[in-house]
């Protein structure tokens, strides 16, 4: 961190522009007779400070889902047209945090992301910028909660240890949510194979996941049927 600057009283009443952009390049100290009074941090300086914690399962499940590049990459495709005005990882991972936290519409998601420092870091947001507007955001996550697109992050968060660990016990899985995105995702993995052959070398939604996540997919799947059979 750098050096804090120090100024009296006197010299902020006097010089109270100059030493707001100063402020910028890092805090600065204010003195009152000599002895330390208050201390000028700019907002975004101040959210660093309490930054989400390294050990904070949502900072774990982001760098799983950073590595699957293949996925990124699919979503980029997927959602070229229409343009839905946000990043696609970012919106993905915005609704991941539905699926995790239960919450039941996307207006009370998007004010979570709003004032939730690990929520913005998760999706990608600065602590301190604007939010998307919010007919933006419902539109786009409308779209992409009703494609195939969920199902593949679902998965690659859900096979991580944190998940299941006593740092993933903050999680409350919406269930019914998860479930509907593997039916969405198993329905055009099987339209998918209807029309293109195997042999085309065409990857479906699901094929862009590692195979452990595929196998852990499965499993839950086969659970999913056991409980509904």
């Amino acid at each position: 961190m750098k050096e804090e600057n120090t100024v009296s009283l006197l010299e902020l009443d006097r010089k109270l522009s100059k030493i707001i952009r100063q402020a910028r390049n890092g805090q600065v100290l204010v003195t009152n007779r000599n002895k330390p009074w208050v201390r000028i941090v700019t907002l975004k300086a101040n959210a660093q400070a309490h930054q989400v914690p390294a050990k904070h399962p949502l900072r774990q499940l982001r760098k799983a889902l950073e590595l699957d590049g293949a996925h990124a990459i699919a979503l980029w495709q997927a959602v070229a047209d229409p343009p839905l005005g946000i990043i696609p990882a970012s919106l993905s991972r915005a609704l991941l945090l539905q699926m995790l936290y239960s919450i039941d519409t996307f207006k009370k998601l998007y004010e979570k992301i709003g004032y939730n420092l690990a929520f913005r870091h998760f999706v990608g947001v600065e602590p301190c910028g604007c939010l998307w507007p919010y007919r933006q955001f419902e539109r786009a996550a409308r779209a992409m909660s009703q494609s195939s697109l969920m199902a593949a992050p679902a998965e690659i968060v859900l096979a991580h240890p944190i998940t299941e660990s006593e740092n993933g016990r903050e999680f409350r899985i919406d269930d019914a949510l998860l479930h509907r995105w593997r039916a969405q995702a198993n329905l055009a993995d099987s339209a998918a194979e209807r029309l293109i052959p195997p042999s085309a070398g065409v990857l479906s939604p699901s094929s862009a996941l590692p195979a452990a996540v595929l196998q852990q997919g499965a499993s839950r799947r086969c659970i999913d049927r056991e409980q509904t059979g």
